[in-house]
């Protein structure tokens, strides 16, 4: 071997290594290694900045943008023929057995259900639609018959008393359009007509919404997996803080709930829900040259959450998405990985007043840090960070 090939062997040898980290999107900066296993330190003395190696839980998240709100709105249309003589303010919540509006100054109330009202209901009719009444009027406290799918006499008695205590025309029938059926305590949001008004048979009143905040939010195709209906993400608000929340409709579109009043469906233009105007499903709101997204409904989770978020109606927030977690594993910064003349990676670890090279096995990346393992490593030993 000759004279230059000689003090090339002595050289040390310096690897260049950028890692980009999928999902996280960690850059790890370029670094020198030496051949040696072992570096003292020339002073005798080790400067250099460390870190320690910890045992600690690991995440992948996703974060999305997405709008507070209150879910998907519905929209209510009137089947009586007359004038509105009374609405209520917007943003005010309705309960079952109370009055939405008002029609020639009778009422047209809210029941809870998920079938809408399509006939009158009287003495003989037979279907789930009286089933649905008859439970309404049983929670509300007239339950002197069987909840069952027939209109029978003690049916009409429990409507006479019911519409003679709510100040109603009393018939023992309920008229198509003197209830609407809506899934449960509902939330007024814009009003498309004015005490006053003329009111026409099929007719759109008002969009109503669930009570409870939601966010609308997208994610991208690619991350449609950690969108599962039922499973738990993180909301944080304008201020800093962070809520509980739970998916409530997942990516593929299937909701939890929902449902409309007189044949009208979700998601009109300026109804007040969360996002209003989407609907759910693969492709929405991707441009050209944009990557596809599906859109997803969150609800806050818990009395505390929503009146943590109440300041921040309408206002943009983020939503975090776990995507995996490591539980009890060993973790350095990204920074003090180094890559091995030999290939792989590996550790400069600090011992007394000099350093050595291990070799390591990488796991998951995330928030900056690495799991690792390999020979010697443990929790509490300290290894070399770049300058």
């Amino acid at each position: 071997m000759g004279r230059r090939g000689e003090r090339r062997s002595r050289r040390s040898l310096l690897v260049a290594v950028a890692v980009l980290v999928a999902g996280a999107a960690v850059g790890l900066a370029v670094v020198g290694v030496r051949t040696a296993k072992r570096a003292p330190s020339p002073a005798g003395k080790l400067a250099v900045a460390t870190a320690a190696v910890t045992r600690q839980t690991l995440t992948q998240t996703a974060t999305a943008p997405g709008t507070l709100g209150f879910g998907d709105p519905v929209q209510v249309s009137n089947r009586l023929a007359g004038t509105y003589t009374a609405l209520p303010a917007v943003g005010a919540t309705i309960t079952r057995g109370h009055r939405l509006f008002a029609v020639d100054d009778s009422p047209v109330t809210l029941m809870y259900g998920l079938l809408p009202a399509y006939r009158e209901l009287k003495t003989g009719v037979v279907g789930d639609d009286v089933r649905e009444l008859e439970q309404n009027l049983a929670d509300l406290g007239y339950s002197d018959f069987t909840v069952d799918t027939k209109f029978s006499a003690k049916t009409e008695a429990a409507v006479r008393k019911w519409q003679g205590d709510t100040a109603q025309k009393v018939t023992g029938a309920v008229a198509l359009g003197q209830a609407v059926f809506l899934p449960g305590p509902s939330r007024v949001g814009n009003e498309k007509v004015s005490a006053g008004d003329a009111a026409v048979a099929g007719q759109q009143v008002m969009a109503a919404t669930d009570t409870t905040r939601a966010v609308r939010t997208q994610v991208k195709l690619a991350d449609k997996p950690l969108v599962v209906a039922g499973s738990k993400v993180t909301v944080s608000l304008p201020d800093g803080s962070t809520v509980p929340a739970t998916v409530a409709m997942a990516a593929s579109g299937s909701a939890a709930g929902g449902g409309t009043a007189s044949g009208a469906g979700p998601g009109a233009e300026g109804d007040g829900g969360a996002g209003a105007g989407a609907g759910a499903g693969a492709g929405a709101g991707a441009g050209a040259g944009e990557d596809p997204t599906v859109q997803v409904l969150v609800a806050l989770s818990g009395d505390k959450a929503q009146r943590a978020a109440a300041p921040f109606d309408g206002a943009s927030v983020e939503v975090r998405f776990t995507a995996l977690v490591h539980k009890n594993v060993l973790a350095v910064p990204v920074e003090a990985l180094v890559a091995l003349a030999d290939g792989g990676y590996g550790l400069q670890v600090v011992e007394g007043t000099a350093t050595t090279y291990v070799p390591v096995t990488t796991g998951m990346f995330a928030a900056g840090k690495v799991e690792v393992s390999g020979p010697g490593i443990a929790a509490g030993a300290r290894v070399v960070m770049p300058k």
